[in-house]
């Protein structure tokens, strides 16, 4: 009976484990599961699971690892929060076309990657032009590269306000950054912009 569920899983979610199949696809009781405990997400029917992960990324961490590996539910959590990565499955965040769509939704996530993709400019570019505060994960081996740095702000010219993107504001960089995308004078340190 509906009802009994309800009160049973109000009193401890995790009852839900116990519920029939058609009872783990309704997303009233389910959401009064996880209300009461959110490791009773990982009973839950995959849609409904994935619906309470867009409102709550967070919750990806109690999901079963079916989920924690599953890119619709991955988007879905890092849509509403950057450090729902971090609950995602080791082999998801370390998949370049996820970690790509990823990026291009919440720049910041890039925290979170994989360390063997860390260093990947493609997704370090989607990132930055995404949230330009994903600069500052940029690995700290590639901030000094000048190739790099220009590639960063041309994805996002406010990455020039960045000292990550920009240890050291050269000329030369300035030069490049401004040929690439005229944006940047916008964030060029103005000692440099009175340069002739």
């Amino acid at each position: 009976d509906r009802r009994i569920c309800l009160e049973a899983v109000a009193q401890c979610g995790l009852a839900l484990r116990y519920a029939p199949e058609h009872i783990r696809r309704d997303s009233e009781i389910v959401l009064k599961a996880v209300q009461e405990n959110n490791a009773a997400i990982q009973f839950a029917d995959r849609c409904v699971a994935v619906q309470l992960i867009r409102r709550t990324g967070a919750l990806l961490r109690y999901a079963p690892e079916t989920l924690q590996s599953d890119p619709e539910a991955i988007l879905a959590a890092v849509r509403q929060s950057h450090t729902s990565l971090q609950y995602a499955a080791p082999g998801i965040r370390a998949s370049k076309p996820v970690m790509l769509a990823v990026m291009r939704q919440n720049g910041r996530a890039l925290k979170y990657v994989a360390e063997s993709l860390q260093a990947d400019r493609d997704v370090i570019l989607a990132a930055v032009a995404q949230d330009v505060r994903a600069a500052a994960y940029i690995p700290v081996a590639l901030r000094s590269d000048p190739a790099m740095a220009v590639d960063v702000v041309e994805a996002n010219p406010r990455a020039m306000q960045y000292h990550a993107v920009a240890p050291t504001h050269s000329r030369e960089f300035i030069l490049a950054s401004v040929r690439r995308r005229g944006q940047a004078l916008r964030w060029v340190p103005p000692a440099f912009r009175a340069d002739h």
